[in-house]
């Protein structure tokens, strides 16, 4: 099941093969190209069009064999241009002004040889010039044909398989939610978006940043009245403690300013209506799977894992003697901190749920946004003072991937306003870069950034793991959003307000499925499971991790695949019944969800359907598919249930559907 907006799309591709084809030889040819290839996100897209292979939209070996067409066609121009011009290449534009990147690619060229073709291909910083090094170094064309062909073959399933699984797994959880499956898939893109976005900007900006700070310097020593204040922050000669503290005082003051100028500005207009809807979006997009995965994410930043980290990195960097390290350790910490209670308190704008007291009721910054900026960005900061210039982004890659992974979070939960989350990150994201420049200026490196590393990882694994054990449950149901009861007439329920109930299960965005509600049940739902059970009915086990495994077997029988769990306005089931027929080899099953509707005699109304299930099989799973047909199955619930009344209705759409009510309201 596809979105509305993605079906067309999905329906071109399928009627244009060629094209799709040809699409993705430009995309394979365009990431091998000389200079092309470094603007070019060849890996996300090959990742997209593994799902799409997933997803049936395409084949996999013809696409296989587009990619690596396109990736050996890619090279042989990249070789051809530097086995042409040769030297000449340095003259010519991009070399000329940034030269760098041709004596990058010949450093790794002689390091490694005729391997670093194979290599390159798979190495982001010289994949796009490796080819046309290995033609000014005179490379034989024949051997590099060779290695050119054979390093696109293993290239190619290498970056596609990897999205086939994501794609196959995001299969299965359309069967979930549509919204599930598209929430996974966005927040993976998002993150990677974000990876790809700080490794090209660092590598952008390195080159320029000490020549900047140098000409910084300079202008300070020309101005002297004003340059006193900025100097210290730049030359390890001079204490910087006192120009700390000032720019610090001046950037909470500031963003107080900004922030009271921004709020009063907008209050009536565009900031609002923006943060309305972006809340309104994620709200209508929640599912219960995607609940705990971002609660989760939103714990990576709670206090509980933050203080252990904070306490774990200061005693390391004590014990290993690295005092002012530690100093600016406590320093980059203690500003977030204050200034996130600060801004809180003098603003006082709330928070979009009152989930909350004290001064965490108040919503502007994000504590989870600035605090974990500064945390994990200085973190990266000191891991990077001590790694060579080639590997800096990682760690600056990684603190923004969580730190990301953290805000987004708070915004799914309703915790915070976009506007929150991006002040919080802004605050942050200045400060530690005005501290992290400062104590790259002054600080020697840590000694060993590898074990540094490994506490981090350990004492952050082992921080989230406890506070996910022990307190999951609790910030479950903090972040559940209550359902507004609406009381219906019991009878005026049975005789004409049952055409005011939802008539199809709710997927993405208040959207519909393609399944029929066909059945309104109301009582206890303990009496309801009963009166299936003595029908020979049976609840289905609950999934599980080790229930999926069957997903992978060639051969699994119907009646043991496990069913997995659907949604409906963002709600799992309250109740899953099925039964197999063993001499028609049919498997049934019944689905019920909390309905918001209770009737003036007690009773909640339960909304669910009937449908058949058949296996269906992916390119890398075998699961449990629906049937489109929800009323003819209707004839296997008993027309007669024990102390239970049924009356069959006819919607305007024509579809059929079964009420159901103790029966002690039969008049």
């Amino acid at each position: 099941m596809s979105p509305d907006w993605l079906q067309p799309i999905l329906d071109w591709l399928n009627a244009n093969p060629t094209w799709a084809g040809v699409i993705i030889f430009a995309v394979s040819l365009c990431e091998s190209l000389l200079v092309v290839g470094v603007l070019v996100p060849g890996a996300l897209l090959m990742l997209a069009f593994g799902a799409l292979i997933a997803m049936g939209t395409i084949e996999l070996w013809s696409t296989l064999l587009w990619a690596i067409a396109g990736a050996i066609v890619g090279d042989a121009i990249s070789f051809w241009i530097g086995y042409h011009f040769k030297d000449k290449l340095r003259a010519m534009w991009p070399f000329s002004k940034h030269p760098q990147m041709l004596a990058r690619g010949e450093q790794f060229f002689i390091r490694h040889g005729g391997k670093s073709v194979v290599l390159g291909r798979f190495v982001g910083p010289v994949r796009a010039v490796i080819p046309t090094v290995a033609g000014i170094m005179g490379m034989s064309p024949k051997r590099f044909t060779i290695i050119n062909v054979l390093s696109a073959i293993a290239w190619a399933p290498t970056y596609i398989l990897p999205g086939v699984a994501v794609g196959a797994s995001l299969g299965l959880a359309s069967q979930v939610a549509t919204r599930f499956g598209l929430l996974v898939f966005g927040l993976i893109l998002l993150l990677l978006v974000v990876a790809w976005l700080i490794k090209h900007i660092y590598r952008a900006l390195q080159p320029h940043a000490r020549q900047a700070l140098n000409h910084t310097l300079d202008w300070a020593r020309q101005h002297p009245s004003l340059g006193r204040f900025v100097s210290p922050l730049i030359d390890p000669k001079q204490p910087e403690a006192g120009s700390l503290a000032l720019f610090a005082a001046l950037l909470l003051f500031s963003s107080w300013l900004f922030a009271t100028l921004f709020v009063n500005a907008y209050t009536s207009s565009y900031i609002i209506n923006i943060d309305e809807s972006v809340y309104s979006l994620f709200q209508d997009l929640r599912t219960p799977w995607m609940d705990h995965i971002m609660i989760s994410l939103s714990q990576l930043g709670d206090s509980n894992v933050t203080i252990p980290i904070t306490l774990v990195i200061t005693l390391y960097l004590a014990f290993q003697h690295q005092s002012k390290t530690a100093a600016y350790w406590v320093a980059a910490l203690t500003f977030a901190f204050i200034s996130t209670l600060a801004l809180k308190s003098l603003l006082s704008i709330p928070r979009p749920s009152p989930i909350y007291d004290g001064l965490s009721m108040f919503a502007f910054p994000s504590g989870h946004a600035t605090i974990n900026m500064v945390m994990y960005g200085f973190l990266a900061v000191i891991i990077a003072h001590k790694l060579s210039a080639q590997y800096r982004w990682i760690p600056y890659t990684l603190a923004g991937i969580i730190t990301c992974a953290i805000a987004t979070s708070r915004i799914y939960l309703g915790a915070h306003w976009l506007s929150d989350v991006i002040g919080g990150l802004s605050l942050g994201l200045i400060w530690v870069t005005l501290l992290g420049t400062t104590y790259q200026r002054h600080c020697p490196p840590i000694n060993r950034p590898g074990h540094f590393s490994a506490v981090l990882a350990a004492t952050l694994l082992l921080a989230l793991m406890l506070h996910i054990m022990i307190n999951h449950t609790r910030e479950t149901q903090r972040y559940t959003a209550e359902i507004a009861i609406e009381h219906l007439d019991s009878q005026q329920w049975w005789t004409n307000d049952w055409q005011s109930l939802p008539t199809y299960r709710v997927d993405i965005k208040k959207q519909r499925s393609h399944q029929p509600l066909t059945l309104q049940w109301a009582g206890d739902i303990e009496r309801i499971q009963a009166t299936l059970n003595s029908q020979g009915w049976v609840r289905a086990p609950d999934f599980s991790l080790a229930s999926s495994l069957l997903w992978l077997a060639p051969d699994a029988a119907l009646n043991n695949m496990p069913l997995l769990p659907k949604a409906h306005n963002g709600r799992h089931e309250i109740l899953i019944m099925k039964k197999y027929i063993e001499e028609e080899s049919r498997l049934f099953t019944i689905r019920l969800w909390r309905s918001p509707y209770q009737l003036s005699s007690g009773e909640a109304v339960a909304l669910g359907y009937i449908s058949e299930l058949t296996i269906a099989h992916s390119t890398l799973f075998s699961y449990l598919n629906q049937s489109g047909d929800y009323q003819s199955v209707l004839t296997h619930l008993p027309k007669q249930l024990k102390d239970w009344q049924i009356q069959r209705v006819v919607r305007e759409d024509r579809q059929t559907t079964l009420m159901i009510r103790p029966a002690q309201y039969e008049k």
